[in-house]
């Protein structure tokens, strides 16, 4: 695991089209709502839970989540545009 835990230091990088924080224990995407310009994310067996703050991307079409346990309720308030493939 990767002792990545915060993701604060990306604000600053809205023209950032891919990140992959797989295996690490990030919990908390609020610091990317402002990554307008990312275009896939790997969160794949993190401790992301909520995806809420990925909702208003507006590039973003796929998000890989393999491992994490998603709230169903953040799930269905996703764009249509936007996949998120759990395997």
């Amino acid at each position: 695991n990767s002792q990545v835990s915060d993701l604060a230091f990306l604000a600053s990088m809205p023209n950032l089209w891919y990140l992959e924080v797989a295996n690490t224990s990030i919990a908390d995407l609020t610091p990317l709502e402002k990554l307008i310009g990312l275009k896939c994310l790997d969160i794949s067996h993190t401790q992301v839970t909520d995806l809420t703050p990925l909702a208003k991307l507006p590039s973003l079409v796929e998000v890989l989540a393999s491992g994490c346990k998603l709230d169903a309720a953040s799930l269905q308030n996703l764009p249509e545009h936007i996949k998120v493939h759990l395997d």
